[in-house]
Parts: C-alpha cells; structure tokens; sequence
C-alpha cells in the first residue's frame, strides 16, 4: 500500500503553506492516521526525495511510534544554519 501525503497549503491539502513549519506535526498526524485504518498493519514507512527527505527527518524527530523504516534521498544537512 502507498499512501501520500501532500504538505499543508499544497496541491489538493488545505490551509496555507509555510516551509518548514507544519511538516513534522503533520507527518505524525498522517502516521497516526494510518496506523488506524483497517487496511493497515500498523507499520508504516516512509521515502522522499529533497524537501520530503527535510518533511521526513522533521516528521522522525517526533518519533512516532509506527514508523518502522525511512529512506531518505538528497535531504541536507544543517539548513537553518546554512540559510541564516
């Protein structure tokens, strides 16, 4: 099963989009949301690629307790610091 999420304020999601901001407590959320649905074993990965590797990182610091496995592809390092 693939679900996908898209970040708030983009695409089909609503409310307003502000990089950076949402994406961790929004990613738990989703988890949480999926680990419910009697489709789903409970066990949840997850992949992305540039800023979904950042929505990711984001979203592990919360540590859900469902996520099992990440792949993560070109996300950087130490962007806030690199941005200031």
């Amino acid at each position: 099963m693939v679900v996908i999420q898209d970040c708030r304020g983009r695409y089909d999601s609503e409310g307003g989009f502000t990089k950076y901001t949402d994406e961790g407590k929004d990613g738990y959320d989703f988890l949480a949301w999926i680990g419910k649905q009697s489709w789903s074993n409970g066990h949840v990965g997850s992949y992305g690629l540039s800023y979904a590797a950042h929505t990711q990182a984001a979203m592990a610091s919360l540590e859900p307790p469902n996520l099992r496995c990440m792949w993560l592809d070109c996300g950087g390092f130490r962007c806030f610091s690199f941005w200031l």
